[in-house]
């Protein structure tokens, strides 16, 4: 039975609210002793009863800035009294970041807790892998939740733990949602046990989650909805005036947010943006206006750096730093991306949104409706403005589609994100027939949802797995490739894997001998980036034609191109090269990106983000290429099966992966090799006539690598090249 605690009734946090019967924090001492109010809000008080129902699962849905950490904390806390640990599920680096913040602060009753975070920015090191297993609380993204559940096993620190999902809503969005979904049905087909918690600001149809809850886990849930608000929120669509070329109306919206910001810049500010160019655009507006402000994104790193350049140390201010500048009133006006839209205590009196669309495509309304529930800040005042910019033909249609027509549904209907899930349970014999697939398709949400998995769609998902090489049936099962192995254990997507297959199975080499002409290069350069930019993910993939009996290449509509990107240097040149029109190919522009990397020269602002994406995870590409190589053998390489196992390429992917890593020439990867040696200590040593680690290593050579890279630095370097 739920635990009876006594309530007064008293009038909560912000005037428009009903008094309600809340219970006081003195009720809670031996969960939370830190907390600086008289009596829980509404949400909390009506979730506490059910803390201590340990069969129960939970899920509250209530606003932004509606105390949601507090039942957090206090179901983690309940947890940890029992000994077991506590996976933090958080949408975003940004929000993982302010939760490890908050609860290793001296003042937080978690501080006597041991809190450790995993994100795809950290470093696994064999000690953090024993922290983890001394954790009380590990905070996670989805996607390293999911892979950590794909070998649940080795993870010990899986085990005996509660699960608190923040955010729940993100499994409705496109590309993210599947993770946490699948990942939750692993970690319950292995920990049936364990209890859930599920938070959300934006789940209008919160029943779905409840019951599947309770078909994961064979449990009760208990749903807990409140319209609580501690500010009020007020919500108005600005319409503009839109232009029949994209490039127009981005050039009218930007002059909106500009006037909107200079009419409110003595109170706080928070612009989210559909882009980073568009937010680039706007603060270099703001800084020709002398506006103090700063722009929050992805690429911007986790720590505050010092730079050296030619006009003295420059402060490249992280995203911690951001954060906390805002929170703490040293600036007014922050832009961000969706990197501070979801759960982050970054509230303003004021919320821009400048769009409701990602270029094209509409954003999902969650997105649009954490960002504008950061208005409002609960102490400083009892209001808050959220302005949505939208073109004056679109309000009314966006208005509807944002806050009345929609609802949070699975992502798991769409065939190729089956594909790269049902690939890891047949790699572990969980599922290896269609009657398994169709057993273990019935946990998820969206078959509690009414998305049943069809015969086509189920014989769609096995057929593509076994064309591309991922899996085969053999004596009336289906079992993966070492191929498909590899992909799952990598944690890359078949069709990627398979494009990149049977693309390097056609390049004739992959680095550029010494004394080869400029042609020759150039040639290399372009064979390597068609091959490495070839894939499903970046719009060109091969598909198999069942008329003709074999795969061919297929342009997916996946991929858009810009007319700020068509007229980059990089697209502009690749066009000519290959004689290739952008309108027509805009995997184009992935092509440029790669062969710029390869080129030693520096990208485009207007593809910064997407090169970016490929630096960061480049790592793992080339990791899978060259297992891919060593392990997978003759069928990998046609052109002569019985000479040599794979390409044989050995050292050569080391080679290309540092060259795309640190985007350097041909000549620069063995010096970019070196730690501590980036490119511009290798462009260094390269003009005093340094291109090899042996040169590096001889002696003769000492002055001249001292005066490009620095005595200090070249005795650092020198001791690890002569440890190896």
């Amino acid at each position: 039975m739920p635990r009876n605690y006594p309530t007064e009734v008293v009038q909560p946090l912000g005037k428009h609210n009903k008094p309600y019967p809340c219970v006081p924090t003195s009720e809670i001492k031996e969960y939370l002793d830190y907390l600086p109010f008289q009596y829980l809000n509404p949400p909390q008080s009506d979730y506490l009863p059910y803390n201590e129902e340990d069969e129960t699962n939970i899920v509250v849905a209530s606003a932004t800035s509606s105390g949601k950490t507090v039942i957090a904390e206090l179901f983690a806390a309940r947890a940890i009294s029992q000994r077991k640990r506590v996976l933090y599920i958080a949408p975003m680096k940004a929000l993982a970041d302010e939760k490890f913040r908050e609860w290793t602060h001296e003042s937080h009753t978690f501080s006597k807790f041991k809190t450790e975070i995993l994100t795809g920015d950290i470093d696994v090191t064999a000690e953090l892998k024993d922290r983890l297993k001394k954790a009380n609380i590990i905070i996670l993204t989805p996607e390293m939740f999911n892979s950590k559940c794909r070998s649940f096993a080795v993870h010990p620190w899986l085990e005996n733990s509660v699960f608190v999902g923040d955010e729940i809503h993100l499994i409705g969005l496109t590309g993210r949602g599947d993770a946490l979904e699948v990942g939750l049905i692993q970690y319950f087909e292995n920990s049936p046990d364990s209890r859930a918690l599920f938070l959300s600001a934006t789940l209008p149809n919160v029943k779905d989650f409840g019951e599947w809850l309770e078909h994961m886990t064979g449990r009760e849930s208990k749903v807990v909805v409140s319209d609580y608000r501690p500010c009020k929120l007020n919500r108005v669509f600005e319409p503009f005036l839109a232009h029949r070329k994209y490039a127009k109306t981005e050039e009218k919206r930007l002059e909106r947010v500009v006037e909107l910001i200079a009419e409110h810049c003595k109170e706080s500010i928070l612009v989210f943006t559909g882009s980073k160019v568009f937010g680039r655009k706007l603060s270099s507006e703001l800084k020709r206006m002398k506006i103090d402000h700063r722009f929050h994104n992805a690429d911007v790193a986790r720590e505050t750096k010092k730079v050296k350049g030619s006009n003295g140390t420059e402060v490249i201010h992280g995203r911690k730093d951001i954060e906390r500048g805002f929170r703490e009133g040293d600036f007014n006006v922050l832009i961000a991306t969706t990197t501070m839209a979801w759960g982050c205590n970054t509230p303003a009196r004021y919320v821009i949104q400048s769009h409701t669309k990602f270029g094209l495509t509409p954003m999902h309304p969650s997105n649009v409706i954490q960002a504008i529930g950061r208005a409002g800040r609960a102490g400083w005042s009892d209001k808050g403005d959220a302005i949505i910019l939208a073109p004056k033909q679109d309000v009314e249609k966006e208005n509807k589609r944002i806050f009345e027509n929609y609802l949070i549904e699975s992502t798991l209907t769409d065939a190729n994100l089956l594909m790269f899930h049902v690939l890891s349970y047949i790699c572990d014999g969980t599922i290896t027939s269609a009657e398994q697939f169709y057993n273990w398709y019935k946990k998820t949400l969206a078959s509690l949802q009414g998305k049943p998995l069809t015969e086509e769609k189920c014989n769609i998902v096995l057929e593509n797995l076994r064309q591309r090489s991922m899996i085969v049936f053999k004596e009336g099962e289906y079992r993966a490739t070492k191929l498909g192995e590899i992909t799952a254990k990598m944690y890359m997507s078949p069709l990627d894997v398979s494009d990149w297959f049977k693309n390097f199975s056609k390049v004739k080499r992959i680095k550029t001998p010494q004394g080869s002409s400029e042609v020759e290069e150039t040639r290399d350069n372009l064979e390597i980036a068609k091959a490495l930019a070839g894939c499903y993910s970046w719009g060109i993939t091969w598909k198999y034609d069942t008329l003709q009996k074999k795969f061919v290449k297929h342009q997916c509509s996946n991929v858009y191109i810009t007319s700020l990107e068509k007229m980059t240097d990089e697209v502009s040149e690749v066009s000519g090269l290959l004689n290739m029109h952008p309108e027509s190919n805009p995997n184009i522009k992935y092509i440029a990106i790669v062969y710029r990397l390869l080129c030693g020269k520096e990208v485009s602002p207007s593809l910064n983000s997407y090169s970016m994406g490929i630096t960061k995870d480049i790592e793992r590409i080339i990791s899978t290429l060259q297992q891919c190589d060593q392990y997978v053998g003759k069928h990998f390489h046609k052109r002569d099966p019985y000479k040599i196992p794979g390409f044989n390429w050995g050292r050569d992917w080391k080679n290309l992966e540092c060259r795309l890593k640190y985007g350097v020439k041909s000549s620069l990867a063995e010096l970019v090799d070196i730690p501590d040696i980036g490119k511009k200590r290798a462009e260094s040593l390269e003009s005093k006539g340094i291109t090899t680690q042996d040169q590096v290593k001889n002696p003769a050579n000492r002055d001249a690598c001292e005066r490009a890279i620095g005595k200090t630095m070249y005795k650092k370097i020198i001791k690890h090249l002569t440890e190896e």
